[in-house]
């Protein structure tokens, strides 16, 4: 897995969509958005979620933002370490059955996932 921290700058090659950054291999990385109760529905060109991509507590991120819902496509298969912390009551709508890293909702109170399909 790969986590923000080991791409200090942003390429060319990334691709940023409704304030989500989108590395060239398909792995979405970081949020920058600045808003509250957001609801994200993640693109069908991410194939994998990055470490700590959407984490809101402020020793992970400058940015001030909190996910109130996320709807993954059909390629996402796991929720990586970190990669939800802080959004409190966040709910994560999936059609696969996702793999769960340990933290990945860390600091997130009564999460939700919603299995579609």
């Amino acid at each position: 897995h790969r986590d923000l921290h080991s791409f200090p700058t942003r390429r060319s090659s990334d691709l940023i969509k409704d304030n989500m950054v989108i590395l060239e291999d398909g792995g979405l990385c970081g949020y920058i958005g600045e808003s509250e109760n957001v609801e994200i529905t993640i693109p069908n060109n991410v194939k994998y979620i990055c470490e700590n991509a959407f984490n809101s507590l402020s020793d992970a991120t400058v940015q001030n933002f909190s996910i109130k819902s996320i709807a993954l496509n059909d390629n996402i298969e796991e929720i990586p370490v970190g990669a939800f912390c802080g959004n409190k009551n966040i709910k994560v709508y999936a059609k696969n059955n996702l793999r769960i890293w340990n933290y990945a909702f860390k600091n997130c109170g009564n999460y939700e996932i919603v299995k579609l399909g």
